[in-house]
C-alpha cells in the first residue's frame, strides 16, 4: 500500500481516538489535570495531528509509523468504547457508573501513556517530506476550541475543576467567539497574537489540552498564516 494511503488511515484514527478519549472524559467528570487530559494532550503531538493544524506539514513517509500509531490509537479508541459503553451499562446505579468505567479506562493507562511517548519519540527517527499548503485552519481550529470549552458548560462538568480554572473556561468561550469573529476585523500581526496567547493562558489554566494545543499551533504559525487568508 502506499505511504500516503497510510497517513490518511493514521490520521482518521488518531481523530477519532481523540474523539472518543474527549467523550469519555466528558463522562467521567475528568477535566482535571490527570492521567486522562495528559493522554489527550500528548494524542493533540502526534504527527498526523499536527499535520493537520500547519502550513508546513511534515508528513512521515515510513509506512511502519503509521501502522504503530494505527495500532495504539485503534486501542485508544476500543479502551475508549469500553469504558464509555460500561458507564452506559450502569447508569441506573450513581454509585457504579463512574467507577466502573474509570477502573477499566485507568488499569491500562499506563500501558498507553508509554506507548504513546514511544511513538511520539520515534517521530525523530523517521524521514519526513516537507509539503506547504496554502490553506488555513485557524477558523476551524477556533470552532473546535469553541466547542471544547462550551462542552464542560453544557455538561456542568466545569464543576469539577477549581474555581479558577471554571472561571478561565469561560473567559475562553467567551474569547473563542470574540476572536473568530474579529479574525477578518484585526489589521496587525501584533494584535491577533494578543488574542492567540490569551487563548492560550485560558485553555491551560481550564485544563483544555484540544484548545491549549491548538492555539499554541495558531500563535507559533501567524507569520507563515499572516492576515486576512
Amino acid at each position: 500500500m502506499n505511504s500516503k494511503i497510510f497517513n490518511y488511515i493514521s490520521t482518521i484514527s488518531c481523530i477519532i481516538a481523540i474523539i472518543l478519549l474527549y467523550i469519555f472524559i466528558i463522562i467521567s467528570d475528568s477535566f482535571n489535570i490527570n492521567g486522562c487530559t495528559i493522554l489527550l494532550f500528548l494524542l493533540m503531538l502526534l504527527n498526523p495531528i499536527a499535520n493537520l493544524c500547519r502550513l508546513n506539514k511534515k508528513i512521515i513517509t515510513n509506512c511502519l509509523f503509521h501502522i504503530l500509531t494505527i495500532i495504539i490509537t485503534s486501542y485508544i479508541s476500543y479502551t475508549s468504547i469500553i469504558s464509555i459503553t460500561k458507564y452506559i451499562n450502569n447508569l441506573n446505579d450513581k454509585s457504579l457508573e463512574h467507577s466502573i468505567s474509570s477502573l477499566y479506562f485507568y488499569d491500562r493507562l499506563l500501558y498507553i501513556l508509554i506507548s504513546i511517548i514511544i511513538i511520539l519519540l520515534i517521530t525523530f527517527l523517521f524521514k519526513k517530506t516537507n509539503i506547504k499548503s496554502n490553506k488555513d485552519n485557524s477558523k476551524i481550529m477556533l470552532l473546535i476550541i469553541l466547542i471544547t470549552s462550551l462542552v464542560p458548560i453544557i455538561t456542568g462538568n466545569i464543576g469539577s475543576i477549581s474555581i479558577i480554572s471554571a472561571g478561565f473556561n469561560i473567559a475562553l468561550f467567551i474569547f473563542s467567539i470574540i476572536t473568530f469573529i474579529k479574525l477578518k476585523l484585526i489589521n496587525t500581526a501584533d494584535e491577533l497574537r494578543s488574542y492567540y496567547l490569551i487563548l492560550i493562558v485560558c485553555s491551560l489554566i481550564s485544563i483544555n489540552p484540544i484548545a491549549f494545543v491548538l492555539s499554541i499551533y495558531m500563535f507559533s504559525q501567524l507569520d507563515v498564516f499572516g492576515l486576512h487568508i
